[in-house]
């Protein structure tokens, strides 16, 4: 007998997003079986509210789900800098949570009319619950979704990134702090397994949940994520940079608090002077409590010359930009894990990662490694690469060695922890 395994893909085709989260969703979902010939088969599912339960995808939410489009830039992206900060304050707190809430759900609904066969409303008893995208934006909260599947007897999986906004809380919005402990919570208390992205991840996950439920067990499991992607076909790659940028740093990541961009921008006006031809070129979406940072690079006397930032890049895009990068540089003050990092040893670029959280298992001995706080420390490393042509070799043949997880790697081992669920809800 076949078990269906209901994966909740609604903040991923809503936000149309091909990183973190988002991007795992989409691997995983185009290489985990959908065939109920299969002894697991996944179903991916979003939250109807007209019907106020989950159905299937329609057609054109299928393609969208494998074939994202360009990511869409938030109503508050589009804003001045001064306008936006207004909104977020005005939309910050309980009330504002519930109001966006209800907004993100209305613009959730599908552009093509879904069918009533696609409704499933209750989840089916003997199936599974993954859950797999940062689901505390979903518009059904977890603290009442999970105790319904439970009583239920549906047992739920959850992939976990880290436990970031309950340990800094002051790197996030109060209302994602809220909503996030009110997800991690809910997970702590009914879920069967937590597939942690890195030892790391585990490690915190466990220490927070001895800390706040000390009778409590959790069943916790690693996964490796892939670091290889291909450029879909139909992507172009039309970010050609400008001709004063011969060499150029590479950073890759949303712009928030914990990235800790201002250090590398300072590294930046350190050596521009020093180095003509070098560029820094940022990928990112603008985050929340950036706006100094946003102000600074938009400000910034090289910007647009030698100091570029793309908002958002397809993947063709940005598999160009790490082939031609001379560094990339990853200087975040934490990650779970840190796939930007992993994604550049694929593609032969030379890493410069802070050494904070999950890093160095994602750049294991084939990154170089700084203090996030150590301004002096990533000039010293990126000028030994600009000056010492013999050095950056060796680091370039090093890093010729990686050999990357795959995402098919990570869909066996993803695929053996829910088999192993089904098997233990099955004695």
């Amino acid at each position: 007998m076949s078990t269906p395994v209901f994966v909740e893909v609604t903040n991923t085709l809503h936000a149309n997003w091909t990183t973190g989260l988002q991007r795992l969703t989409r691997e995983l979902l185009s290489r985990l079986p959908r065939s109920e010939q299969s002894d697991v088969y996944f179903v991916p599912v979003i939250w109807c509210e007209d019907h106020e339960g989950y159905r299937r995808l329609t057609d054109e939410e299928r393609v969208a789900l494998v074939y994202p489009g360009e990511p869409a830039a938030s109503a508050l992206d589009r804003l001045p800098v001064w306008a936006a900060r207004t909104a977020r304050l005005a939309t910050s707190g309980r009330v504002g949570t519930r109001i966006k809430r209800a907004v993100k759900n209305r613009a959730r609904r599908p552009s093509t009319p879904a069918s009533e066969e696609l409704v499933i409303g209750e989840l089916p008893r003997g199936s599974v619950f993954l859950d797999m995208e940062p689901s505390w934006h979903d518009p059904l909260p977890r603290s009442e979704l999970l105790p319904r599947l439970q009583r239920r007897g549906i047992p739920i999986v959850v992939v976990h990134p880290d436990v970031m906004p309950e340990r800094h809380p002051d790197w996030f919005l109060p209302e994602v702090v809220r909503a996030y402990d009110e997800h991690l919570r809910a997970h702590l208390r009914h879920s069967a397994l937590f597939m942690c992205i890195s030892a790391q991840s585990e490690s915190d996950l466990r220490a927070f949940c001895a800390e706040q439920y000390p009778d409590h067990e959790i069943d916790t499991c690693t996964i490796k994520l892939g670091a290889d992607f291909r450029p879909l076909r139909f992507q172009h790659d039309d970010k050609a940079l400008p001709p004063a940028v011969k060499r150029f740093v590479l950073s890759v990541s949303t712009l928030e608090p914990r990235k800790n961009y201002p250090l590398l921008l300072d590294a930046f006006d350190r050596l521009r002077s020093d180095y003509d031809d070098l560029g820094l070129v940022i990928v990112g979406k603008p985050g929340w409590s950036t706006e100094a940072v946003v102000r600074r690079i938009t400000s910034h006397p090289e910007y647009r010359r030698r100091l570029i930032w793309y908002r958002s890049a397809d993947d063709t895009t940005l598999g160009r930009l790490y082939d031609g990068a001379h560094l990339t540089v990853t200087p975040s003050f934490y990650e779970g894990l840190g796939l930007p990092v992993m994604e550049s040893l694929q593609r032969g670029s030379v890493v410069l990662s802070s050494s904070g959280g999950g890093l160095p298992e994602a750049g294991g001995d084939f990154a170089e490694y700084f203090d996030p706080h150590d301004l002096d420390e990533l000039v010293r490393l990126i000028r030994r690469h600009l000056d010492d042509e013999d050095y950056h070799r060796e680091r370039l043949a090093r890093v010729s060695q990686y050999v990357a997880p795959t995402w098919d790697g990570t869909t066996e081992e993803v695929l053996a922890a829910v088999r192993r669920v089904v098997h233990e809800q099955v004695r």
